[in-house]
This record gives C-alpha cells, sequence and structure tokens, in this order.
C-alpha cells in the first residue's frame, strides 16, 4: 500500500527554500512530512478506539510516525503504522507484539471482518494531511532560516 504525495507551496516558498543548504532543505522537508503524517496517526487512534473492539489497548498505543529519508535520490518519507517496540503480556506471561497483528486487524483475516483504521484515517483527512505538511514546512522554513542567520552574524 503505497501513497506518494508531492507538495508546492508558494512561490515564495520555494524560492527560500531553493536558496537555503541543502541539509536545511531536508530538515524542513522532514518536519513538513511529519506534520502530515501526525495528522494521519492521531486519526488512525481515534478509529481504533471508536471501534469499540479494544482490548488491551497496546495497538492504540503502538502507532507511531517514522520518517527516513532516502540520501541517494533525496526522498524523504514518513511510514505510519504499529512499531515493534511496544510489547505487553498477557496473564500467563505471552509477550504480546501488536505489530505482529495490526495488518490482521485492518484486513482481516478468514475467520474476522477487517477493522480497518489507517486507510480510513489517510481517506478522511487528505486535506488536514497537505495542511499539515504546509503549517510545519512555514514553521521549520522560519526556524532555519533563524539558525542561517545567526551563523552568518
Amino acid at each position: 500500500m503505497d501513497l506518494e504525495f508531492n507538495l508546492f507551496g508558494d512561490k515564495e516558498m520555494e524560492q527560500v527554500m531553493d536558496a537555503l543548504p541543502e541539509r536545511m532543505q531536508k530538515n524542513v522537508l522532514a518536519a513538513a512530512v511529519r506534520g502530515g503524517a501526525s495528522t494521519i496517526s492521531k486519526a488512525a487512534k481515534v478509529n481504533i478506539k471508536a471501534d469499540g473492539t479494544v482490548r488491551t489497548g497496546l495497538l492504540h498505543k503502538s502507532i507511531t510516525i517514522k520518517v527516513k529519508r532516502y540520501t541517494r535520490d533525496g526522498v524523504i518519507y514518513a511510514a505510519v503504522g504499529a512499531s515493534r517496540r511496544v510489547i505487553g503480556t498477557t496473564v500467563n506471561g505471552r509477550r504480546i507484539v501488536p505489530a505482529n497483528y495490526a495488518h490482521l486487524v485492518e484486513h482481516g483475516t478468514r475467520t474476522s471482518r477487517a477493522k480497518p483504521f489507517l486507510r480510513p484515517a489517510l481517506d478522511a483527512n487528505r486535506k488536514a494531511v497537505f495542511d499539515g505538511m504546509t503549517r510545519r514546512a512555514r514553521k521549520g522554513l522560519a526556524r532555519e532560516i533563524v539558525k542561517l542567520r545567526r551563523a552568518t552574524a
């Protein structure tokens, strides 16, 4: 399930971005991607709670954002999903890792119906994702400009 977004901002914002050093551009873009992903993460957590079949709350707790950068081609992306770091235990001591069953909840199995939480979170919040990305890009851009001014002063 790959989803790709291209964010094109105001001409002025693009010109300022182009004037920044490459490392600062990457920082701004990573912040923007994280801003959009946080909207999806919050909505997915709401969807999990709204389902009503939550037993342990571990799946809700495990939803995280991981921002990655491909250095070769400069692509920055965010992965929203269940983290392997969240681990619970049952009464008899068995380990429960939500990352091992999150896809089964999302897509269902032969014996249990699907209870999607990630896809509806994206579909219902596309505009909010772009708004979050734009807002975080503007904040990140302002922060990097202040850093640049301090470094050159």
